[in-house]
Protein backbone atom coordinates (compact mmCIF):
# COMPACT_ATOMS: atom_id res chain seq x y z
CA UNK A 1 0.00 0.00 0.00
CA UNK A 2 3.10 2.18 0.75
CA UNK A 3 4.61 2.05 -2.58
CA UNK A 4 0.34 2.85 -4.34
CA UNK A 5 0.63 5.93 -2.00
CA UNK A 6 4.16 6.96 -3.15
CA UNK A 7 3.16 6.13 -6.98
CA UNK A 8 0.39 7.93 -6.60
CA UNK A 9 1.92 11.02 -4.90
CA UNK A 10 3.79 11.66 -8.20
CA UNK A 11 0.63 12.32 -10.50
CA UNK A 12 0.73 16.17 -9.91
CA UNK A 13 -3.15 16.57 -11.61
CA UNK A 14 -4.96 14.71 -8.69
CA UNK A 15 -5.31 14.76 -4.85
CA UNK A 16 -6.52 11.17 -3.50
CA UNK A 17 -8.28 10.23 -0.70
CA UNK A 18 -8.09 6.33 0.25
CA UNK A 19 -11.06 4.44 1.64
CA UNK A 20 -10.62 1.46 3.02
CA UNK A 21 -12.35 0.31 5.26
CA UNK A 22 -15.06 -2.52 4.76
CA UNK A 23 -17.33 -2.02 7.58
CA UNK A 24 -18.05 1.55 6.30
CA UNK A 25 -17.26 1.32 2.73
CA UNK A 26 -20.94 1.17 1.64
CA UNK A 27 -21.60 4.45 3.49
CA UNK A 28 -18.05 6.19 2.97
CA UNK A 29 -19.32 5.91 -1.00
CA UNK A 30 -22.42 7.13 -0.26
CA UNK A 31 -21.45 10.28 1.26
CA UNK A 32 -18.19 10.54 -1.68
CA UNK A 33 -18.08 13.85 -3.89
CA UNK A 34 -15.76 13.08 -6.14
CA UNK A 35 -14.81 12.94 -10.09
CA UNK A 36 -13.72 9.56 -10.09
CA UNK A 37 -13.05 6.76 -8.21
CA UNK A 38 -10.21 5.02 -8.61
CA UNK A 39 -11.58 1.20 -8.00
CA UNK A 40 -8.32 -1.04 -6.92
CA UNK A 41 -10.95 -3.55 -5.01
CA UNK A 42 -9.28 -6.75 -7.27
CA UNK A 43 -10.60 -9.02 -4.44
CA UNK A 44 -13.93 -8.10 -3.97
CA UNK A 45 -16.19 -6.73 -1.17
CA UNK A 46 -14.90 -7.78 2.09
CA UNK A 47 -12.03 -9.19 0.26
CA UNK A 48 -15.03 -12.46 -1.48
CA UNK A 49 -13.64 -12.65 -5.01
CA UNK A 50 -17.38 -13.69 -5.44
CA UNK A 51 -18.12 -9.95 -4.87
CA UNK A 52 -15.72 -8.62 -6.98
CA UNK A 53 -18.36 -7.31 -9.09
CA UNK A 54 -20.30 -5.59 -6.06
CA UNK A 55 -18.05 -2.56 -5.73
CA UNK A 56 -18.76 -1.57 -9.39
CA UNK A 57 -22.61 -2.14 -9.41
CA UNK A 58 -22.62 0.06 -5.94
CA UNK A 59 -21.01 3.06 -7.85
CA UNK A 60 -23.11 2.40 -10.79
CA UNK A 61 -26.19 2.67 -8.33
CA UNK A 62 -24.42 5.49 -6.76
CA UNK A 63 -23.96 7.68 -9.99
CA UNK A 64 -20.26 7.71 -9.59
CA UNK A 65 -17.59 7.36 -12.21
CA UNK A 66 -14.78 4.71 -12.02
CA UNK A 67 -11.93 2.75 -13.42
CA UNK A 68 -11.83 -0.23 -14.99
CA UNK A 69 -14.68 -3.16 -15.86
CA UNK A 70 -18.35 -2.57 -14.96
CA UNK A 71 -20.61 -5.45 -12.89
CA UNK A 72 -21.49 -7.02 -16.46
CA UNK A 73 -17.49 -7.64 -17.47
CA UNK A 74 -16.44 -8.67 -14.13
CA UNK A 75 -19.31 -11.14 -14.11
CA UNK A 76 -18.35 -12.69 -17.67
CA UNK A 77 -15.10 -12.73 -17.18
CA UNK A 78 -15.36 -14.58 -13.81
CA UNK A 79 -16.75 -17.58 -15.87
CA UNK A 80 -13.59 -18.97 -17.38
CA UNK A 81 -15.96 -21.21 -19.54
CA UNK A 82 -18.12 -18.69 -20.69
CA UNK A 83 -14.86 -16.21 -22.09
CA UNK A 84 -13.67 -19.43 -23.54
CA UNK A 85 -16.53 -19.65 -25.83
CA UNK A 86 -16.33 -15.85 -26.22
CA UNK A 87 -13.62 -16.58 -27.43
CA UNK A 88 -13.91 -19.39 -29.85
CA UNK A 89 -16.76 -17.22 -31.64
CA UNK A 90 -13.84 -14.51 -32.22
CA UNK A 91 -11.77 -17.32 -33.78
CA UNK A 92 -9.26 -16.75 -30.99
CA UNK A 93 -7.72 -19.77 -29.73
CA UNK A 94 -8.38 -22.00 -27.31
CA UNK A 95 -6.57 -24.89 -25.38
CA UNK A 96 -7.96 -28.07 -25.62
CA UNK A 97 -10.37 -28.43 -22.44
CA UNK A 98 -12.40 -30.49 -20.65
CA UNK A 99 -14.79 -29.81 -18.30
CA UNK A 100 -15.92 -31.58 -15.22
CA UNK A 101 -19.16 -31.19 -13.40
CA UNK A 102 -19.00 -30.76 -9.21
CA UNK A 103 -19.31 -34.18 -7.91
CA UNK A 104 -19.19 -36.06 -10.86
CA UNK A 105 -16.74 -39.35 -10.05
CA UNK A 106 -18.10 -40.98 -13.56
CA UNK A 107 -16.43 -38.23 -16.00
CA UNK A 108 -14.17 -39.09 -18.95
CA UNK A 109 -10.94 -37.10 -17.85
CA UNK A 110 -8.15 -36.25 -21.08
CA UNK A 111 -5.30 -37.92 -21.30
CA UNK A 112 -3.12 -34.93 -23.11
CA UNK A 113 0.04 -34.03 -20.82
CA UNK A 114 0.97 -31.99 -19.42
CA UNK A 115 -2.77 -30.47 -18.25
CA UNK A 116 -3.61 -27.63 -16.10
CA UNK A 117 -6.47 -27.99 -13.61
CA UNK A 118 -8.26 -25.42 -12.57
CA UNK A 119 -11.48 -23.89 -11.20
CA UNK A 120 -13.83 -23.10 -13.62
CA UNK A 121 -14.75 -19.72 -11.47
CA UNK A 122 -12.62 -18.10 -9.84
CA UNK A 123 -10.69 -14.47 -9.73
CA UNK A 124 -7.54 -14.63 -11.63
CA UNK A 125 -5.64 -17.76 -10.69
CA UNK A 126 -7.86 -18.46 -7.70
CA UNK A 127 -6.91 -22.54 -7.02
CA UNK A 128 -3.98 -22.51 -9.05
CA UNK A 129 -0.73 -24.02 -7.57
CA UNK A 130 2.59 -25.42 -8.20
CA UNK A 131 0.54 -28.79 -8.58
CA UNK A 132 -1.88 -27.64 -10.98
CA UNK A 133 0.15 -28.88 -13.87
CA UNK A 134 0.40 -32.36 -14.20
CA UNK A 135 2.05 -34.91 -16.38
CA UNK A 136 0.18 -38.37 -15.79
CA UNK A 137 -3.29 -39.74 -14.69
CA UNK A 138 -1.87 -40.05 -10.98
CA UNK A 139 -1.37 -36.61 -10.64
CA UNK A 140 -4.34 -35.42 -12.52
CA UNK A 141 -6.34 -37.33 -10.10
CA UNK A 142 -4.67 -36.01 -7.46
CA UNK A 143 -5.21 -32.94 -8.19
CA UNK A 144 -8.75 -32.92 -9.37
CA UNK A 145 -9.28 -34.59 -6.00
CA UNK A 146 -7.50 -31.20 -4.08
CA UNK A 147 -9.65 -28.87 -6.26
CA UNK A 148 -12.80 -30.93 -5.12
CA UNK A 149 -12.14 -30.87 -2.08
CA UNK A 150 -11.25 -26.98 -2.08
CA UNK A 151 -14.04 -25.76 -4.35
CA UNK A 152 -16.58 -27.95 -3.48
CA UNK A 153 -19.59 -26.65 -5.30
CA UNK A 154 -17.42 -25.44 -9.03
CA UNK A 155 -16.35 -27.17 -11.93
CA UNK A 156 -13.10 -27.83 -12.97
CA UNK A 157 -11.65 -27.37 -16.21
CA UNK A 158 -8.59 -29.77 -17.77
CA UNK A 159 -6.51 -27.72 -20.15
CA UNK A 160 -3.51 -28.43 -22.36
CA UNK A 161 -0.65 -26.96 -21.13
CA UNK A 162 2.75 -25.28 -22.29
CA UNK A 163 5.46 -23.58 -20.65
CA UNK A 164 5.31 -20.67 -22.29
CA UNK A 165 3.77 -17.24 -22.34
CA UNK A 166 2.90 -14.49 -24.49
CA UNK A 167 0.42 -11.95 -25.24
CA UNK A 168 -1.58 -11.26 -28.34
CA UNK A 169 -2.67 -7.85 -29.18
CA UNK A 170 -5.21 -8.54 -31.83
CA UNK A 171 -6.83 -11.32 -30.14
CA UNK A 172 -6.63 -9.27 -27.17
CA UNK A 173 -8.22 -6.56 -28.45
CA UNK A 174 -11.51 -8.17 -29.96
CA UNK A 175 -11.80 -10.15 -26.21
CA UNK A 176 -11.83 -6.87 -24.34
CA UNK A 177 -14.15 -5.07 -26.35
CA UNK A 178 -16.30 -7.97 -27.21
CA UNK A 179 -16.80 -8.69 -23.20
CA UNK A 180 -16.76 -4.99 -22.26
CA UNK A 181 -13.42 -4.34 -20.49
CA UNK A 182 -12.92 -1.18 -19.95
CA UNK A 183 -9.63 0.96 -18.94
CA UNK A 184 -7.61 -2.16 -18.48
CA UNK A 185 -7.41 -6.00 -18.55
CA UNK A 186 -5.17 -8.87 -18.32
CA UNK A 187 -5.10 -11.41 -20.85
CA UNK A 188 -3.17 -14.72 -20.71
CA UNK A 189 -1.94 -16.95 -23.36
CA UNK A 190 -0.02 -20.05 -23.51
CA UNK A 191 1.76 -21.99 -25.93
CA UNK A 192 0.44 -25.59 -26.77
CA UNK A 193 3.19 -28.45 -27.56
CA UNK A 194 3.21 -27.37 -31.23
CA UNK A 195 3.64 -23.56 -30.44
CA UNK A 196 0.75 -22.29 -31.01
CA UNK A 197 -0.54 -19.52 -28.74
CA UNK A 198 -4.04 -19.84 -27.20
CA UNK A 199 -5.97 -17.80 -24.40
CA UNK A 200 -6.08 -19.04 -20.95
CA UNK A 201 -8.02 -16.54 -19.15
CA UNK A 202 -9.26 -12.89 -19.18
CA UNK A 203 -8.93 -10.81 -15.93
CA UNK A 204 -11.01 -8.08 -16.37
CA UNK A 205 -9.78 -5.80 -12.86
CA UNK A 206 -6.11 -7.66 -12.01
CA UNK A 207 -4.28 -7.02 -9.32
CA UNK A 208 -2.49 -3.60 -8.93
CA UNK A 209 0.55 -4.37 -6.76
CA UNK A 210 3.91 -2.69 -7.46
CA UNK A 211 4.78 -6.64 -7.83
CA UNK A 212 1.80 -7.75 -9.23
CA UNK A 213 1.67 -9.22 -12.71
CA UNK A 214 0.12 -6.09 -14.46
CA UNK A 215 3.30 -3.71 -13.46
CA UNK A 216 5.58 -6.52 -14.37
CA UNK A 217 4.39 -6.17 -17.65
CA UNK A 218 4.40 -2.66 -17.82
CA UNK A 219 7.55 -2.78 -16.76
CA UNK A 220 8.98 -4.62 -19.90
CA UNK A 221 7.06 -2.06 -21.85
CA UNK A 222 9.48 0.79 -20.06
CA UNK A 223 6.78 2.47 -17.85
CA UNK A 224 7.06 3.12 -14.03
CA UNK A 225 4.35 2.11 -11.50
CA UNK A 226 3.55 5.76 -11.18
CA UNK A 227 3.02 5.89 -15.16
CA UNK A 228 0.57 2.51 -15.23
CA UNK A 229 -1.62 4.23 -12.68
CA UNK A 230 -1.60 7.40 -14.49
CA UNK A 231 -2.84 5.55 -17.90
CA UNK A 232 -5.26 3.79 -16.01
CA UNK A 233 -6.92 7.20 -14.79
CA UNK A 234 -6.09 8.92 -17.91
CA UNK A 235 -8.22 5.91 -19.69
CA UNK A 236 -11.30 7.15 -16.97
CA UNK A 237 -11.51 10.14 -17.62
CA UNK A 238 -11.46 10.52 -21.60
CA UNK A 239 -14.19 7.43 -21.55
CA UNK A 240 -16.65 9.51 -18.96
CA UNK A 241 -15.61 12.56 -20.12
CA UNK A 242 -14.02 14.00 -17.06
CA UNK A 243 -12.30 17.59 -17.13
CA UNK A 244 -10.20 19.41 -15.04
CA UNK A 245 -11.31 21.47 -12.11
CA UNK A 246 -9.73 25.17 -12.59
CA UNK A 247 -7.98 23.41 -8.92
CA UNK A 248 -7.12 19.80 -9.85
CA UNK A 249 -9.14 16.64 -11.08
CA UNK A 250 -9.89 14.83 -8.20
CA UNK A 251 -10.68 10.62 -7.87
CA UNK A 252 -11.13 8.64 -5.13
CA UNK A 253 -9.43 5.39 -5.60
CA UNK A 254 -10.52 1.81 -3.64
CA UNK A 255 -7.99 -0.86 -3.25
CA UNK A 256 -7.08 -4.69 -3.33
CA UNK A 257 -7.70 -5.00 0.26
CA UNK A 258 -10.94 -3.38 0.45
CA UNK A 259 -9.01 -0.43 -0.46
CA UNK A 260 -10.73 2.58 -2.07
CA UNK A 261 -8.45 5.54 -3.32
CA UNK A 262 -10.98 8.67 -3.74
CA UNK A 263 -8.98 10.80 -6.42
CA UNK A 264 -10.26 13.81 -5.74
Amino acid sequence: MRRLKDALAELPNFKFRFLDNHATLERDLADLRTDLVFNLCDEGWNNDPFKELHVPALLEVLGVGYTGAGPSALSACYDKGLVRAVAQGLDVAVPLESYVRPGDQGATLPSVFPALLKPNQGDSSQGITKDSVVTNEKALLDALDRLRADFPKRGVLVQEFDQMQQQLIDSSSRLFERLGCRDYARFDFRTDAKGEIKLLEVNPNPGWCWDGKMNIMAGFQGMRYSELLAQILQAAIERLGITARPAQVQPHAMGGNGHAVAAE
